[in-house]
């Protein structure tokens, strides 16, 4: 069984693989997204926020990462890098 989705992100503009929902929502259960679709979802479990038509893109992980945290990954101090990295993986 599937966890209940704790936060719904509503009212939002959602770019997908097969396409851009102008209305939608992201359901989100745990660490993971439990739900894409358009207009208002069918289930109301959890806590809703409405993202008012700004852009969400779900699953998207950006590769270009120059550092984190302050720091840059480019630093020749081994200790900025380690610390960039930690920003990111915690």
């Amino acid at each position: 069984m599937r966890p209940a989705p704790h936060l719904i992100l509503t009212d939002a503009r959602i770019f997908t693989p097969w396409g851009e929902i102008l209305r939608g929502y992201v359901a989100l259960a745990g660490d993971r997204i439990a739900a894409v679709g358009r207009g208002a979802p069918r289930r109301t479990s959890g806590r809703i926020r409405s993202l008012e038509g700004r852009l969400v893109v779900p699953g998207f992980v950006d590769l270009q990462v120059n550092g984190g945290g302050g720091f840059d990954f480019a630093d020749p101090d081994p200790a900025h890098r380690a610390a960039a990295a930690a920003y990111h993986l915690g």
